[in-house]
């Protein structure tokens, strides 16, 4: 569903459409993480080698724990290594987040004045208005390089990588989201 929204970009020519496709976009990649995050590891503690790992991994999905909790848990728990999430793809994930956030949880604060009439705790979406293609297209590209990451903490040689993401994504590596025509992407 993200990859065909993010095509769909290109031949979108109204505005307004346009910034709720990049907002879905930018939605639809944190969610993807989520959904692959919930289903890789529900299927890696059912492997011999995670057992002692099941029970915990099927009672935080059980409770509905918070991605945050997922990724900063899940992978040091059953592959005794994280993400950083202060540098590289973790930060952009992180970042990727927080403009999710802001997108889902508008914060009131401002007094508006129209014609007389005062409007008190009003949200600035300034930021929704200015949306733009490239940040549909990272949003799909970080979702992607995120996972791919999560594979490679997982164990995976370079060798099953490929078919792992291709299973996983529909793409044998994160690096073919980057290929195409830059110019559309920039836009």
């Amino acid at each position: 569903m993200l990859r065909r929204q993010t095509r769909s970009i290109q031949d979108i020519t109204d505005v307004k459409e346009l910034r709720q496709t990049i907002c879905l976009c930018i939605l639809l990649a944190v969610t993807t993480v989520e959904a692959f995050m919930n289903l890789f590891f529900q299927v890696l503690v059912n492997k011999p080698e995670f057992a002692a790992q099941q029970a915990s991994i099927l009672d935080s999905l059980k409770q509905r724990r918070s991605l945050d909790y997922k990724v900063k848990n899940w992978p040091n728990e059953l592959f005794g290594k994280g993400i950083d999430l202060t540098q590289g793809i973790g930060k952009e994930f992180e970042s990727l987040k927080g403009l999710r956030n802001k997108l889902m949880h508008f914060t009131s604060s401002e007094d508006v004045n129209i014609e007389g009439v005062t409007l008190h705790n009003v949200s600035d979406i300034s930021f929704y208005d200015n949306l733009t293609a490239k940040e549909a297209y990272d949003a799909e590209h970080t979702a992607a390089c995120f996972i791919e990451e999560i594979l490679k903490l997982s164990g995976l040689t370079d060798s099953s990588l490929q078919g792992r993401m291709l299973h996983w994504t529909g793409l044998p590596n994160a690096a073919i989201l980057r290929a195409g025509d830059e110019t559309t992407r920039n836009t």
